[in-house]
């Protein structure tokens, strides 16, 4: 069910109201440049448009902006790509922690001093926008500022004290979008002319909105070791889950990163708040983690030589919890983890197969007038296995392998499931179906978080990646609920027991997982017609409307596909 969002609470879960904050400096137009201003003096700002205006010198014309010197049905020439006198260079790339994809872009202008004062800026809607109406920019050179108090706000604030940066999420199925924007973003600079660190997401991991990554990385390692006043800081971003924005990721952002949030309209044309608005999708915060404890498979100490041999299939989606179940309960009970992806006809990995038969010719087996084998085989198996048919498959090929062991037979295995659901905070609060909103959640926030710290005494190298959309999309809609029947037939075993897990965290890791974390993968939330939170001053006599329009908008289009060949504005 959708809540109303509180306007007082701690940083990282509900922000202060704007009216208790200090006021964001307001724009001068007359105030001279700084003396101590590490830059050489703007040049003179237009009111709208990306060009400056030319330089006087007659012995060489400099390009400022997008569209100075370009020939007709020629592009820009060579000369063009790089301004003279440039003042800024792409820094050493933020590697995602996993290790995998294309990570993020780090571009500074000028020499940015730290700073405790941080004024960060989403960069397409809210900074430039595309030339002649258009949604998305053509080329490198097809952008203009949004309006013409942006310069000047931006060295109002810079004067003033404020580290400026930019935070934008730039991932592209079109590998040549990202050298698009690399080659853009000097010229932006250069309009802009003030000190100022750029973070361009290129990927879909812990640095994508609204994910925190970006700006964590910014005041860890960027900014000079400097705490952060969180009273004079804030975040400006134009999707702000307003009736006519195309979602919602920037006001999460903030809401993530402990930042007071601001629209285009209320930093640079000193706009009322408009607090009608509404977040959408799944809420994090609805979730309910005070589920009773998990049940335990075997007795805490099982006596010695008594426990038949037993196989327990884990059963959920991915990120549902599993790998901590095993760690916390069956790991301790000596049971042995195998992890194997999804087998043709559900078929048993041959490392399954060669550690039973080895097993067992380690430990011969016993009738049932002799005392029981010494070592209890434990076996602890995750694998997607989503539907009934591939359990019994499962089941049936793990029968055959007992079958064809000397003196072992089906009776001598306890098989027992463990299922994984998700225990509030959806539309169906059964496992599967409704699920994915779990899982995307959990895979993010496991990917934002697996890399840090320590494993014991070893440093942790790499973090777990995301789950491939479509794997989530193919388990989700292939679920079925197990039962305790299934698999009982004569060529396959069945269930001796079946019992339930609901996910939850104990309270120390809960405040680094209620975040806005599922957009992190590709897609939008509007796009589920669904309301997690309603603004304080949404009408929710117009929200039906909103609902139908994003379901309307989303016939056709499958969320985690990019709707348009063009970088993302989100």
């Amino acid at each position: 069910m959708a809540r109303q969002l509180s306007t007082t609470a701690a940083r990282r879960t509900e922000l202060p109201s704007a009216a208790s904050f200090p006021a964001v400096p307001s724009v001068s137009d007359t105030a001279p440049p700084s003396s101590t201003s590490r830059l050489p003096a703007p040049p003179t700002v237009a009111a709208t448009g990306s060009s400056a205006a030319p330089p006087t010198s007659t012995k060489r014309a400099h390009v400022h902006g997008p569209d100075e010197g370009r020939d007709k049905g020629k592009g820009p020439a060579k000369r063009e790509r790089k301004p003279a006198g440039m003042l800024g260079k792409w820094w050493p790339t933020l590697h995602s922690r996993t290790g995998q994809g294309r990570g993020c872009g780090h571009y500074v202008w000028g020499e940015p001093a730290p700073s405790s004062k941080v004024a960060a800026f989403d960069l397409d809607g809210t900074i430039i926008r595309p030339m002649n109406g258009n949604s998305f920019p053509k080329d490198s050179y097809d952008w203009e500022l949004c309006g013409g108090s942006v310069v000047r706000k931006l060295r109002d604030l810079h004067r003033d004290g404020y580290a400026i940066v930019l935070v934008t999420n730039q991932a592209s199925p079109f590998s040549d979008l990202s050298a698009d924007f690399r080659r853009k973003i000097p010229f932006v600079c250069r309009r802009l002319n003030v000190p100022l660190h750029v973070f361009a997401c290129f990927e879909f991991d812990e640095y994508r909105k609204p994910s925190a990554g970006m700006w964590e990385a910014f005041v860890e390692r960027f900014n000079g070791g400097l705490e952060i006043d969180y009273n004079a800081s804030f975040y400006v971003g134009d999707a702000a889950g307003r009736p006519a924005d195309h979602a919602d990721t920037d006001r999460k952002f903030a809401l993530n990163a402990g930042l007071r949030f601001l629209t285009p309209e209320e930093c640079f044309e000193d706009a009322a708040p408009d607090e009608d608005y509404v977040l959408w999708g799944w809420d994090p915060f609805a979730y309910d983690h005070s589920t009773p404890d998990p049940p335990a498979i075997l007795p805490p100490a099982p006596p010695p030589n008594s426990t038949p041999h037993e196989l327990v299939l884990l059963l959920g989606g991915p990120a549902s919890g599993k790998t901590h179940y095993y760690n916390t309960h069956l790991q301790p009970q000596r049971y042995e983890r195998f992890t194997f992806p999804p087998q043709r006809n559900s078929e048993l990995p041959r490392q399954l197969k060669q550690h039973v038969r080895l097993h067992f010719e380690r430990t011969p087996p016993t009738d049932d007038s002799s005392p029981p084998a010494p070592r209890p085989l434990r076996l602890a198996i995750e694998t997607p296995l989503a539907s009934a048919f591939s359990r019994r498959l499962f089941l049936r090929h793990f029968a055959n392998l007992l079958l064809s062991i000397r003196g072992v037979s089906r009776s001598s295995f306890k098989i027992s499931a463990v299922v994984f659901a998700p225990a509030g905070g959806f539309d169906e609060s059964v496992s599967g179906k409704g699920g994915i909103d779990l899982w995307r959640h959990n895979s993010v926030w496991r990917s934002v978080t697996s890399g840090q710290g320590r494993v014991g005494d070893r440093p942790r190298k790499r973090a777990v990646p995301l789950t491939p959309i479509e794997f989530l999309r193919k388990f989700e809609r292939e679920w079925e609920e197990p039962t305790i029947e299934e698999g009982a037939s004569r060529s396959s075993a069945r269930f001796h027991s079946l019992a339930t897990v609901y996910f939850r965290l104990p309270p120390a890791l809960q405040p680094s997982w209620k975040r806005w974390l599922a957009d992190v993968y590709p897609g939008k939330a509007k796009k589920t017609g669904r309301i997690a939170v309603y603004g304080p001053g949404a009408r929710k006599d117009a929200v039906g409307r909103w609902e139908e329009e994003a379901k309307e908008e989303e016939g056709g289009e499958l969320m985690g596909v990019l709707e348009v060949p063009g970088e993302d504005v989100a």
